[in-house]
């Protein structure tokens, strides 16, 4: 049976698997519980007698949400109005405990803490009375968990505790007698009283503590066997003394002072059979912790001796001012073989070393002085060597292999023209070899590294301490953190850092790096790039001192003046991101400026967020870390390619307060191909969607990524499947550039754009244009447009294009919509001027919306082509034509407007042989319509109308009166022109009006008319 108390005070959301769990509101629960209750002690002697309480399987689970409510706040009680009538508890003997197998869980979601025991068990025999008692205790767990903001611990520590206590002072202080605490049952003793002081809110401790261990093969008994080789042979000799005591209070602000001492005495490591070994291991450390004074905290390694099997080592050192501001002071001495020590002693299939190492060093620093870069404080000599190094462990997952390591500091005489000083301080590290893995956090690969480093003796301990370092290496292959690899070839870097010559307070540094080809790769997104022939200048100083600079170097004051003041008034957006204050990268840009330049030979660069071969051709780059500089950089992308001029603006404010990125660019191409562009950026967004939490690698692992050529980064892209849906295209909310246009040939879906020549404006999610003006396959033109597009769900557009001389069936291809609009252009071939305004919206794969469709469209053509011979030849019979070859329609000009699911068709002259027929009507978007034929002029000697009603397939008409017989006279098509232009001119507005908003400065460049010439040579404005 199982049985659980039930809260409702908090719930979680986390489920727990195991059988025995408790449900994610449940406080306790256990399988069994037995108690012994001896009535007669109650009913004779006025106590509770508890012989036995037993426990099986105990789950707790105590759970505070982000609210701080707790699931153990189930009671409440109700304050007693008269304190005289309580009655003290009758006296309670418990008198044998026994709780086994329990868990306990501690879930704080309001503090972020969160801790488990597991295994837990108590046996307590004793009596509880009278407020004075002697308990026999034995608890323990198998493990112990916890988690918190700032430390996790999570291993298999297991603890036990035996002791004898006596609680007194109405359970006050307990006091411990020859306890004995196992951790990884290695044994600790402690003798000692812990008492609560409720007054002062306080605890006191007076404690003494030791390992209880003899010697050193009491010790080694305590070393998993996996770590030794021919452990049963193995003798070892010398005295253990680990002695130690913690006295003092523990509350609020204050803690309790710890001492303790370590040393081994007369120590040596021997194997039977063999008389090398070890011969002798001495060592004496002490550690002081001071409650009161923690300025007064030390820890002192008095010495440290090895020797024997080739190894001779000595250490000595002392840490003082432990807990505030440690200085360091220490020296080793000696040669260790690594080699005969592991060859002798360990096991090595669990831990292999090899090598030999050679060191005479002394350092004396403090912690701090290191933190903020004050090498010049740093008081060091000495040198140590490395022939070969190899540490391998599986089960720890560490690989460390270093051949050839030569590391040395001393002073020197030389002189540094950037430092301005002699007797300087130097440092050298030179490694021939180096490779370094650890599990999956560290994998570092470098050969030939060699490290140079100078610094002045200080003179004013105030200013920033000059140094100058020179970094050389042949190879590097680094992974740094979230998956990305970095792979470098041949590289020289050079730099310094000083104070500056306006504060000695504030540093500048700058630095020159060469490399001959770099690799990045980010695996996660698949991305990544190749660069060869690199030079890096970089100069870093604190961003408040660029402000600074800048400000200077400005000779305006009343610019500055009134720019500071935009400044402070201006307001933070509504609803604006603001950066994560403790992300590393945040902090570095609010407080260093980075500029510098970067050049290269040649960049490739791959993404599966874009996937198309790209390459960069020979550029210089100018930066810092608010803009970036780009002069003719030569980008190709897929089979695009990009001449850029221009820069990058509010880097900075952008990554910081989530602001947008600007851009001003000039740019020129030869060729664009919008359709693979735009099918590869859907394609990375769905990539993007579909892997967000996931790496895809099953097509390239990470060696042979990091590997990877050029031309094997181009055959990986070219073979990306590109999904050819129509999407919407979203554009970025944080983009802000303006492009001004110049290309000689631009592909967009079955047209070929030539000559092109605009200002293009990306803002707000939005893509501008203004009187973009090109020549085509289809005839020449200029447009204005806008296109919206906020998510995924659909998109808003509008655009006004003037075509002239554009074939019909190229019209059609273009915009598919003006077959539906003018179903009559089916039947004809030539060419015709167009002129089309149109607002609408559209779907998630672009499909148009019809009945958001607002649009008036023009078209006139001359000489146009019927292309039906035999319904030609069956007219021209019936209607007597005079000329029954030849099927051309003289002069077509057709004016309507699109609303409401409803094509308006104004009235419109078709001359043709001996007829001249005046059409109008309108024509729903389900393809039936309702048309007026006004005969003008015929064989026929009156003029006539027909209605025409139904759809193309099913159609009724009837001869009627002429109603547009004087639509055509002077006064009358006045009268008609101003409604046309009206409608246009409605149109026009709302897509001015959206790109106003956008983008208010192509406004000035958007004419409010435009105009056609009719066949008779009369200008009509549209």
């Amino acid at each position: 049976m199982i049985c659980y108390l039930i809260s409702y005070a908090a719930e979680d959301s986390t489920a727990h698997e195991e059988e025995l769990a408790i449900p994610s509101d449940s406080l306790l629960a256990f399988k069994t519980a037995v108690i012994s209750l001896r009535p007669t002690d109650f009913l004779f002697g006025g106590k509770i007698t508890i012989g036995e309480f037993s426990l099986e399987e105990p789950r707790f689970y105590g759970y505070v949400n982000k609210k701080g409510a707790a699931n153990w706040d189930i009671y409440s009680s109700e304050p007693d109005s008269a304190e005289t009538d309580k009655k003290p508890l009758p006296p309670i003997d418990l008198q044998k405990v026994r709780i086994s197998n329990g868990r306990f869980t501690y879930d704080d979601r309001e503090a972020d803490l969160f801790a488990e025991i597991n295994g837990f068990f108590l046996n307590m025999d004793g009596s509880l009375t009278d407020g004075k008692n002697k308990l026999d205790i034995e608890t323990g767990s198998t493990s112990i968990l916890f988690s918190s903001p700032t430390y996790t611990l999570e291993n298999k520590l297991a603890l036990k505790l035996k002791s004898q206590l006596l609680l007194s002072d109405n359970f006050n202080t307990i006091t411990l007698n020859d306890a004995e605490l196992l951790v990884n049952n290695l044994p600790f003793t402690a003798n000692g009283s812990v008492s609560s002081l409720p007054p002062l809110k306080q605890t006191k401790i007076d404690m003494e503590v030791g390992l209880k261990v003899s010697d050193m093969n009491d010790l080694l008994k305590f070393i998993p066997d996996a770590y030794f080789q021919h452990r049963e042979k193995i003798e070892a000799k010398g005295a253990i003394i680990v002695e130690g005591n913690i006295h003092g209070y523990l509350g609020d602000s204050i803690v309790p002072s710890v001492n303790l001492c370590c040393k081994i005495e007369n120590g040596s490591y021997h194997v039977k059979g063999l008389k090398q070994g070890i011969d002798t291991l001495q060592m004496d450390m002490d550690l002081h912790l001071n409650g009161m004074y923690p300025d007064s905290s030390f820890v002192s390694l008095e010495q440290l001796t090895l020797k024997g099997l080739t190894t001779s080592l000595d250490m000595s050192g002392k840490v003082t001012n432990l807990l505030t501001s440690p200085n360091i002071d220490t020296n080793i001495k000696g040669k260790i073989d690594f080699t005969r020590l592991a060859k002798e002693f360990l096991n090595p299939d669990t831990l292999f070393l090899q090598g030999v190492m050679d060191a005479d060093l002394s350092a004396s620093f403090n912690v701090d002085d290191l933190l903020n870069s004050q090498y010049g404080k740093v008081h060091a000599s000495g040198r140590l060597n490395i022939d070969t190094l190899k540490a391998y462990s599986k089960p720890l997952g560490m690989d460390v292999f270093i051949t050839n390591a030569a590391f040395s500091v001393d002073s020197t005489q030389l002189s540094s023209s950037y430092l301005e000083n002699k007797d300087l301080l130097s440092i050298t590290l030179s490694v021939d070899s180096l490779n370094v893995k650890y599990q999956d956090d560290i994998s570092t690969n470098i050969s030939r590294l060699a490290i140079q480093a100078k610094t002045s003796p200080v003179i004013d301990t105030t200013a920033v301490i000059p140094m100058t370092a020179q970094l050389k290496f042949d190879y590097l292959r680094t992974r740094l953190p979230d998956s990305v690899w970095l792979v470098a070839g041949q590289t020289v870097m050079k730099g310094g850092i000083k104070s500056s010559a306006s504060n000695k307070l504030i540093p500048t540094a700058g630095a020159t790096i060469s490399v001959d080809t770099l690799r990045y790769f980010i695996l996660p997104m698949r991305t990544g790039m190749i660069l060869s022939g690199n030079t890096f200048n970089i100069e870093a100083l604190p961003y408040r001192d660029a402000i600074r600079q800048r400000r200077l170097a400005r000779t305006d004051t009343t610019t500055q003046t009134a720019a500071r003041a935009a400044r402070t008034r201006r307001p933070r957006i509504p609803g604006q991101v603001q950066a994560d204050t403790t992300d590393v990268t945040t902090q570095l840009l609010r407080r260093w400026e980075v500029r510098g330049s970067l050049s290269f030979n040649k960049m490739r660069g791959f993404s599966r967020l874009l996937p198309l071969p790209m390459r960069i051709d020979q550029t210089t780059m100018k930066f810092n870390t608010n803009d970036i500089t780009l002069t003719d950089a030569h980008l190709h992308l897929g089979k695009s390619d990009f001449m850029l001029n221009g820069e990058i603006k509010r880097i900075r404010q952008a990554m910081l307060r989530g602001g947008k990125l600007q851009g001003n660019f000039s740019l020129t191409s030869d060729y664009i191909d919008c359709n693979q562009l735009m099918k590869a950026m859907n394609s990375g967004m769905q990539y993007s969607e579909q892997h967000a939490a996931t790496a895809d690698q099953s097509a390239i692992d990470e060696e042979n990524l990091v590997t990877m050529d050029t031309h094997t980064l181009q055959d990986s892209m070219a073979t990306a499947t590109l999904d050819t849906t129509d999407r919407v295209f979203v554009i970025p909310a944080y983009l802000d550039m303006t492009l001004h246009t110049d290309a000689k040939k631009i592909d967009f879906k079955d047209v070929e754009l030539s000559n092109v020549l605009g200002e293009v404006i990306i803002r707000d999610q939005s893509i501008n244009l203004s009187n973009l003006k090109m020549d085509s396959n289809i005839g020449r033109g200029n447009m204005t447009m806008f296109y919206t597009a906020k998510d995924e769900s659909g998109a808003s557009a509008g655009f006004d294009l003037d075509l002239e001389n554009v074939m019909v069936e190229k019209l059609i291809g273009l915009y598919p919509a003006i077959d539906t609009l003018v179903p009559m252009l089916r039947s004809f071939e030539g060419v015709v001027d167009c002129q089309i305004t149109a607002t609408c919206k559209m779907d998630s794969v672009m499909s148009l919306d019809l009945p958001s469709l607002n649009s008036a469209c023009y078209l006139h053509g001359e000489n146009m082509v019927l292309l039906d011979g035999e319904t030609f030849t069956e007219i021209s019979k019936t209607l007597m034509f005079k000329n029954k070859k030849r099927n051309v329609i003289d002069s077509i000009s057709v004016d309507l407007a699109i609303k409401d699911n409803k094509i308006e068709v104004f009235p419109f002259l078709v001359e043709m042989d001996r007829y001249k027929v005046a059409v109008g009507g309108t024509h729903n978007l389900d393809m039936t319509f309702n048309y007026h034929l006004s005969v003008l002029k015929s064989p026929v000697p009156f003029k006539l109308g027909i209605d025409i009603t139904g759809n193309l397939d099913d159609f009724k008409y009837k001869i009627v009166k002429c109603r547009y017989k004087d639509l055509f006279k002077p006064a009358k098509e006045a009268e008609l022109d101003s409604t046309r232009t009206n409608i246009r001119k409605e149109i026009r507005e709302s897509i001015r009006k959206q790109i106003k908003e956008t983008a208010p400065e192509l406004v000035s460049s958007l004419s409010s008319n435009h105009s056609t010439t009719s066949p008779d040579g009369e200008t009509n404005v549209l």
